[in-house]
């Protein structure tokens, strides 16, 4: 993987993928948080912390209380390994809920692509970083 970072966000319902940022670093860990009213996401970068700021794309450490999204009992949001292929790791974000399983986009990435709260407080969005993948939708299971 190369080092840097495509931070995407995706709307459940609608199945719409947002570019948040591009990071000319190695991001990995991505998770919706919340400073007072602020939403965030939180990635690790070289063993330590950084929030991004989605009401305005800032980048900064955490210095006041950081409170994460419950974590849903309907739905939760998993990686599915599709493939490897030399350097190249295909992954699936894949939806859970207790009727069914849905893939919502596949990508490339790595085990870090997630954090432990991807899911955004009001459960209809989805963190992670990754690139597309160059197979779209066919990549074989």
């Amino acid at each position: 993987m190369p080092e840097c970072s495509y931070l995407n966000i995706i709307d459940i319902d609608s199945s719409r993928e947002v570019r948040a940022a591009e990071f000319g670093f190695c991001a990995k860990k991505p998770s919706f948080c919340r400073i007072g009213d602020s939403e965030c996401i939180m990635f690790d970068r070289d063993n330590k912390k950084y929030l991004f700021s989605l009401n305005d794309g800032s980048i900064s450490e955490p210095r006041s209380e950081v409170t994460y999204p419950a974590l849903p009992s309907s739905a939760e949001i998993k990686l599915q390994a599709l493939s490897d292929s030399g350097d190249t790791v295909y992954y699936a974000l894949t939806l859970r809920r207790s009727d069914d399983e849905v893939i919502l986009c596949r990508f490339m990435g790595t085990a870090d692509s997630i954090g432990e709260h991807p899911l955004s407080f009001d459960g209809k969005r989805v963190v992670f970083t990754g690139y597309p993948n160059p197979k779209g939708l066919d990549t074989p299971e």
